[in-house]
């Protein structure tokens, strides 16, 4: 994995959590996701963020396992704790949300 390739992944992770946190923590002023009087977006978008960094984990480890590049694996374990950054925050400001 070249360096380009570790800040394209980095960048894909980035946007996609920012914008699912966004959501939970607001987002735009529009109706609550499930209609009526419950809101089910804390829910959907916090599994959706849990999920993503779970199987963004499990993703950048197995690259990390299968790169023979000594440099590469690194990168690629690097995203997998980034991942596990992600997975920690999410359970700790949204763990309430994700039942």
């Amino acid at each position: 994995m070249s360096q380009r390739a570790f800040l394209i992944w980095l960048t894909l992770l980035g946007t996609v959590a920012a914008l699912l946190l966004w959501l939970l923590h607001g987002g735009p002023e529009t109706p609550s996701v499930g209609g009526g009087g419950y809101d089910l977006g804390p829910f959907v978008y916090g599994w959706l963020l849990t999920l993503l960094s779970g199987g963004w984990i499990v993703g950048a480890g197995l690259a990390g396992l299968g790169r023979r590049d000594r440099k590469a694996s690194l990168r690629a374990f690097a995203l997998a704790v980034v991942g596990l950054a992600v997975l920690v925050l999410t359970l700790i400001l949204h763990g309430s949300d994700l039942n």
